[in-house]
Parts: C-alpha cells; sequence; structure tokens
C-alpha cells in the first residue's frame, strides 16, 4: 500500500513521525484522524512538490490515494536537483533514534 511510501517520506524528509504522539494510544488516534501537519522545523527547505507528494499518499481513503503509477509520475520526482545544499543533517533523526532506542531499550541483545 502507498500509505506507507507516505510515512517513510515524511520521515525520511523531515525526522518527525507524522502521526506520532506521546505514546501508543494517542498515535494510533492520530492516524484514525490522520489530520497531517508540516511543521516548519522539520519541513523548512522542503519543496512544496514534496509536501503535496506526502498529502496524496497520507489520505485516509485508500481509493483516493495515489497508486504507485501515479507517485511515478509526480512532479516531485521529476524535479532537477542540483545536488547543492540539499544533504539532509543527520540531527534531523537525532529525536526520533533517540525515542526508538528508549521505546525498545529493556529488550534483551540479539543473539543470532
Amino acid at each position: 500500500d502507498m500509505w506507507a511510501v507516505g510515512v517513510l517520506t515524511y520521515l525520511i524528509l523531515s525526522g518527525l513521525s507524522p502521526f506520532g504522539g506521546v505514546d501508543d494510544d494517542q498515535t494510533a488516534n492520530n492516524i484514525k484522524q490522520c489530520d497531517l501537519k508540516f511543521p516548519s522545523d522539520g519541513f523548512n527547505g522542503i519543496s512544496e512538490n514534496a509536501h503535496d507528494f506526502i498529502r496524496k499518499l497520507l489520505i485516509k481513503n485508500k481509493a483516493n490515494r495515489m497508486n504507485v503509477f501515479e507517485a511515478l509520475d509526480h512532479p516531485w520526482l521529476a524535479e532537477e536537483d542540483s545536488g547543492e545544499g540539499n544533504q539532509i543533517p543527520s540531527s534531523k533523526y537525532d529525536k526520533i533514534r533517540n525515542k526508538i532506542k528508549e521505546k525498545y531499550a529493556s529488550w534483551p541483545e540479539p543473539n543470532p
């Protein structure tokens, strides 16, 4: 399903979870409401075409979401990229990385 593409795109571009709450219940509620926001601290410098791409994927009604063919034809994926100054700093991901580490801190280390 293309919903996951929208969530991953949002996460990769901003370092934020599109529907993240303070706990799993609030996150589930946020997903059900599908109230999408683009906070400036995560989306500063992100193009309007990228916003549009995400908006068209994170639609509650699956029938109204872009399909894979529409997504591949979206103008955002066709934008020219100069490659200069567009690198996303890894510090954007510190908050979510730490939150995930805290959530699973009590899990035992894998022992392959």
